[in-house]
């Protein structure tokens, strides 16, 4: 932007440098001036941006928004201090070279003449830095734009069981526990409430790990399973379907030998027929048998692929209080539990969360990551349009005598608007040919992190490029408008 905004004020700077020139300036030490320019100039923004960025800290709801903590540490530590100083250098130095060089060619004959006019290599350049900030631009939009699509199929997808409709409360110890069964008759006679379980193991993000004995080809063999231990209403609370067989009876008594497998853990045993297969803990010299088999569900985020899972039958109370209730109806459904609970156990604190709160943390990390690609879209498209008013100030500096003629002859405001914004309009979809697939390769690796993925939406693509394209056009068009419609006359004097 820098190399941009300078060398598109060289045509104001042509009659300064060539009188600079004429009174004998050395062609180094005029770069040497316009170098330590820059110099001054990236100093000062660095100096702004440290400003900036504390009152962003301190004061912006930023942080808020993105849901992290940041400190300004800045200067109680020598070397971030010291790296931020150097780049600073650095940038001055690559941002400021270009146009010393540049406008130290400049002939002081021409420049005082008024005929200097910019070499092509040097629009090349400048059309080539407004290529790469779009490129940039367009590529972090059309990301931000994918990432949403992706974090946004992730929380809509059916994990395959209920969550939307499941409110658990943390018992605390033996006491909470033993009064299970009275708060669950109490529970289901209310209409809002469809039904309770209790579990140490929680659809979607809680469950444990055993080995078992499992029929392989006749032989006992040992082969460790993903388990979940809960009573005979489990199934039900959780929407949780059968495949196949049964689910536990509710007159089962605890260390029974029958269990309950999914699909995945059928899959992976080579069991056409799993219900009837023999199966045993570990420890257990007689097998059990599988009676059941449940659909496969994400019992984990939807970052993991389903694994081999057993359900044991355990009718002891647990450590989690799980409710179902009604669609729609979770504040109902609230007042009912806390008034249940306070009755039971009045000296105990009511603590209850919603699983599919309790889910979408599993993504809370994912949805920061989104947030940090969307202010950096935004940061990118303002830089990108700064560059693009540096660029279209220069075409119209260099091409406002064009303008008057075409104005003379007759050409209207929005003719010479399409005709300057041609250009840029050629840059804009040259970026979006090389970044939409430096975009894609870019969220096909991100969604790599998540076993089912939302694929490439091209609508949302030709969204983002539409989005550049008119925002470009906006601003292009109010800045040559704004040119076009002064009077032609005075241009053309200056001939």
């Amino acid at each position: 932007n820098y190399i941009n905004l300078a060398t598109a004020r060289a045509g104001l700077r042509a009659k300064e440098i060539g009188i600079r020139k004429v009174l004998g300036t050395d062609v180094n030490r005029l770069k040497a001036s316009l170098l330590t320019e820059s110099m001054v100039q990236v100093f000062l923004s660095y100096l702004l941006a440290i400003l900036s960025v504390w009152v962003l800290i301190a004061y912006s709801p930023l942080q808020s928004w993105l849901g992290v903590n940041f400190e300004f540490t800045l200067f109680q530590n020598p070397e971030l201090l010291i790296g931020t100083f150097l780049i600073v250098l650095v940038t001055g130095l690559i941002a400021g070279v270009y146009p010393a060089f540049y406008l130290s060619q400049i002939k002081p004959v021409s420049a005082l003449k008024g005929t200097w006019t910019a070499s092509k290599s040097g629009q090349l350049i400048r059309q080539g830095l407004v290529l790469f900030q779009f490129v940039i631009s367009i590529g972090v939009l059309l990301s931000t734009l994918l990432m949403k699509d992706q974090i946004s199929f992730i929380q809509n997808k059916d994990m395959g069981f209920e969550k939307d409709q499941i409110m658990i409360i943390t018992t605390s110890d033996s006491t909470t526990q033993s009064r299970f069964t009275a708060m669950k008759n109490a529970l289901e006679s209310y209409p809002v409430i469809e039904k309770v379980t209790s579990s140490n193991f929680i659809a979607g993000y809680g469950i444990g790990q055993q080995v078992f004995r499992v029929d392989q080809d006749g032989e006992m063999k040992q082969q460790e399973f993903k388990v979940m231990q809960g009573d005979a209403d489990y199934l039900e609370t959780f929407g949780i379907p059968l495949a196949e067989g049964e689910f536990f009876a509710k007159d089962l008594n605890r260390g029974n030998t029958k269990f309950v497998i999914n699909e995945t853990a059928a899959r992976q045993l080579g069991w056409d027929n799993p219900v009837g297969m023999k199966m045993g803990f570990f420890h257990q010299q007689e097998p059990g048998q599988v009676i059941g088999v449940v659909r496969d569900f994400n019992h984990f985020s939807l970052h993991n692929p389903i694994e081999p899972l057993v359900f044991v039958f355990n009718p002891r109370p647990g450590r989690n209080l799980i409710i179902r209730f009604n669609q729609n109806q979770a504040p109902e459904a609230l007042k009912v539990a806390e008034s249940v609970w306070n009755e039971q156990l009045p000296n105990y604190p009511f603590e209850y969360n919603f699983l599919n709160d309790q889910l979408n943390e599993s993504y809370e990390a994912d949805r920061i990551q989104s947030k940090l690609i969307t202010f950096m879209t935004i940061l990118c498209a303002a830089i990108s349009l700064i560059g693009l008013i540096g660029l279209t100030a220069f075409n119209i500096d260099q091409r406002r005598k064009e303008i008057g003629i075409r104005k003379v002859l007759g050409a209207l405001s929005p003719q010479i608007v399409g005709l300057m914004y041609s250009g840029t309009l050629k840059l804009l979809l040259i970026a979006s040919v090389i970044a939409i697939p430096l975009a894609y390769l870019g969220i096909n690796r991100w969604s790599q992190n998540f076993q089912y993925q939302a694929g490439i939406n091209i609508g949302l693509i030709l969204l983002g490029v539409a989005t550049a394209l008119v925002l470009t056009f906006i601003l292009v068009g109010s800045l040559v408008f704004n040119s076009a419609q002064k009077n032609p006359v005075k241009t053309l004097r200056q001939e």
